[in-house]
């Protein structure tokens, strides 16, 4: 064959596949090149959202899959005309902003820090790092939402498993090809009690701007989202509507639409969903504006019961009236210069609590517990024995069944190891106090970057986490004591594989077909595992009772008098929608070949022999030829071939 060289892709190209004489090639453009040796003609297939990491070609060389790198698949029918993908999406994770390039924020803290000096780049560091934000997102209404990227949301219920459905999409646009200097990056995101609206920042850098005003280039934008249909669409938009960066993101636990913004400009703003004058259609609108003595807002929290706000500045955390933003209280903490980079408030103890966590400063960090009732310091909680390391401190409360149960909190500190719980449970005196619960440390190569308790009941002294990883992995914890509620409801390790290979019988009576589903998900040996997700077994299971597999199972265009005995179609159903066993294990027919040992005609053994062969021939080949009892059971959706079925009956009635 002659060599070329062929060029179009200004990266690396990370995967190559052919079709028939179509050559695939794929990199960090996010772009699918095809290129057509007999012809030499160059085709394109572009606006990916991410770099694509793998193609892979199926039989017949017609559909195509790429894998993308926010950890999606792009399923392609058809190479020919115009090409529009479709997707299969599941938990986001960050996508790189390309090689060689940079995003529009790094390129500005460059420039930031070179015209400072050693000093204050070490003193502005806390700064930066108020910029991240969480990954995992306790719900007023329980449960957790997890968004990496911000372009996905997945729902955990209370018990740490996702919700039925796909995860719901946020189109924030863009995609793998764009400048990276023009990209909106997410910095802040906050979600409604139920879930039902989300609130975003972006901010970007602009690139014409930046030649001429630096520092004027940068530019933020809210974003209000509503819940329709399974996704979240776009309902309103507020330009710039702070001076400086947005530090801070809250909503309302007990009002649905109500939301707050603080910014590093000294400035906080409560937002409504409300009428616009004039008209019948509503949006989000600034209803008041506060400030505490000009002083950059670092944090902050709504109250438990949702009448309060707290937002901390450097020395002090101030108390407001959430509705009209009138300010109730000053606390001050023990040094002006003392931090409070977390603020959160719960019920527990019978008592209206406040926490905060604390970068003193003399470098340490510390959690103080105020009893808002009393206006005073109840307790504290010394960070510097139990976690160790630079990184930032990150505190998560979980949220007591009733007022009088204990409180759980968790803290670890981002980029390490490490990851502690506490307790707090009223002393003898009344007053309460903090009591170490447990402790976890990831296996070498994996780090926290975020956790949170998966449900809010702590009547007992179970631990039950998620956590998120910096290999971009979901970690379950359940840190729980032996003997614990907790523990006799979760299964150990060796029960859950005895459950793996038995049958289940969890679902109905049609979903012994394809082995339904797992009566408990499988686990490691060890409290921390990867979490698994439901996954079907097969791709005719994937695409249902479609025309192209159900004409296998029961011929087109023929009379009912005329099908197949109901043996032959169960075969054929079986053929198409089932799994077959692994390879060559024997199945627990008795043999009926010819070198097996021949039984005396006419006895008991000769007749269950003719029997078991009689079965055998009404059966798919690859169960004739199979010596194994059944096959083994996968982690398929409850209840799934029920659902199938009816589904179909019910398209057949309409």
């Amino acid at each position: 064959l002659p060599i070329s060289r062929w060029h179009w892709h200004a990266h690396a190209v990370r995967t190559l596949a052919h079709s028939g004489p179509i050559l695939l090639s794929g990199g960090e453009e996010g772009v699918l090149c095809l290129r057509n040796s007999e012809d030499e003609s160059l085709h394109f297939i572009p606006r990916f959202a991410a770099a694509l990491r793998h193609i892979t070609v199926a039989a017949g060389n017609r559909l195509v899959c790429c894998s993308l790198e926010d950890n999606s698949l792009a399923l392609i029918d058809d190479l020919q005309g115009w090409v529009r993908p479709r997707y299969i999406h599941t938990l986001d994770v960050p996508v790189s902003a390309g090689a060689g390039s940079e995003d529009g924020e790094t390129r500005l803290s460059k420039k930031k820090n070179k015209s400072k000096k050693d000093k204050q780049e070490k003193s502005d560091e806390p700064e930066k790092k108020l910029l991240s934000r969480p990954v995992l997102h306790s719900l007023v209404s329980g449960g957790l939402a997890v968004t990496v990227s911000g372009r996905r949301v997945q729902f955990f219920d209370a018990t740490g498993q996702p919700q039925a459905g796909k995860p719901m999409a946020l189109e924030r646009g863009g995609s793998a090809n764009s400048d990276p200097m023009q990209r909106w990056a997410l910095r802040q995101l906050a979600f409604s009690s139920h879930a039902s609206c989300i609130m975003t920042c972006e901010s970007r850098l602009s690139p014409a701007l930046e030649r001429f005003d630096p520092e004027s280039a940068h530019s933020c934008v809210l974003k209000w989202w509503r819940r329709e249909e399974g996704n979240y669409v776009l309902d309103s938009i507020s330009n710039n509507p702070h001076k400086a960066d947005v530090t801070v993101a809250l909503a309302n636990p007990h009002q649905e639409n109500m939301f707050a913004t603080a910014s590093s400009d000294g400035t906080f703003k409560l937002w409504d969903r409300l009428p616009v004058s004039g008209g019948n259609s509503k949006c989000w609108q600034c209803i008041a504006v506060g400030s505490w003595r000009k002083q950059p807002i670092i944090s902050g929290c709504f109250g438990a019961d949702g009448s309060t706000l707290a937002t901390g500045v450097s020395g002090f955390i101030v108390l407001w009236e959430a509705e009209t933003g009138t300010e109730l209280q000053p606390l001050a903490l023990a040094e002006v210069g003392d931090r409070p980079e977390q603020v959160c408030s719960v019920v527990a103890c019978e008592r209206f609590l406040l926490l905060s966590g604390v970068r003193k400063q003399s470098g340490s960090d510390e959690i103080l517990c105020w009893d808002l009732a009393a206006l005073e310091v109840v307790a504290r909680l010394d960070l510097g024995l139990a976690l160790s390391g630079l990184g930032r401190c990150e505190m998560r409360c979980a949220t007591p069944a009733s007022s009088g149960g204990a409180m759980q909190l968790l803290a670890f500190r981002q980029n390490e190891t490490a990851l502690v719980t506490w307790r707090l449970t009223p002393g003898k005196s009344g007053e309460p106090s903090f009591a170490e619960q447990a402790s976890a440390t990831l296996p070498s190569g994996h780090r926290f970057l975020d956790a949170a308790f998966i449900t809010k009941d702590t009547t007992d002294e179970g631990c039950h986490l998620l956590c998120w990883t910096s290999l971009s992995e979901l970690w379950e914890l359940d840190l729980s004591p032996p003997g614990s509620a907790s523990q006799e409801k979760r299964p150990s390790a060796e029960a859950d594989v005895d459950e793996e290979m038995a049958p289940s019988n969890r679902g109905g009576v049609l979903a012994g077909l394809v082995g339904g589903r797992t009566a408990v998900p499988g686990q490691a040996a060890g409290p921390a595992r990867l979490l698994k997700l439901p996954l079907r077994t097969t791709g005719a299971q994937q695409a249902g009772l479609v025309p192209r597999l159900v004409q296998k199972v029961v011929p087109p265009n023929v009379p009912s008098h005329l099908l197949p005995p109901p043996a032959v179609l169960w075969a054929g159903l079986l053929a198409v929608y089932a799994k077959p066993p692994e390879g060559g294990a024997q199945a627990a027919y008795p043999a009926t070949s010819e070198t097996d040992q021949e039984a005396a005609p006419g006895t008991a053994a000769s007749n269950d022999m003719a029997k078991w062969a009689n079965e055998a021939s009404n059966l798919p080949p690859w169960v004739r030829k199979s010596r194994q009892q059944d096959p083994e059971p996968e982690i398929v959706e409850a209840d799934w071939m029920d659902t199938l079925v009816a589904g179909a009956f019910e398209k057949k009635k309409k």
